[in-house]
């Protein structure tokens, strides 16, 4: 059994949905930017100590930045999105 927070929900629809609802983004020149602006987000998403007095090892539950799968999924938008251009 965990201490404090559950250890088993997941991390962006846990018991509140705070940290998935937190998620936004801004579109900036040539690129987006993906951000959480809740004071735990990094935390979770980059691992931390945490807790009072910071004693307690929080993992690594990344949930924004780069991944092989978005990258695929983007250049596929985005080739589809070009390919549609010059139709």
């Amino acid at each position: 059994h965990a201490k404090g927070a559950d250890g088993r929900r997941k991390i962006l629809t846990g018991k509140t949905g705070n940290l998935g609802r937190s998620i936004k983004y801004r579109i900036e020149p040539h690129q987006v930017i993906i951000f959480s602006d809740v004071k735990y987000a990094k935390a979770h998403n980059e691992g931390d100590m945490t807790g009072r007095n910071h004693k307690v090892k929080m993992p690594k539950r990344q949930f924004i930045g780069s991944h092989p799968v978005l990258k695929n999924e983007l250049e596929k938008i985005i080739n589809n999105y070009i390919y549609n251009i010059f139709k």
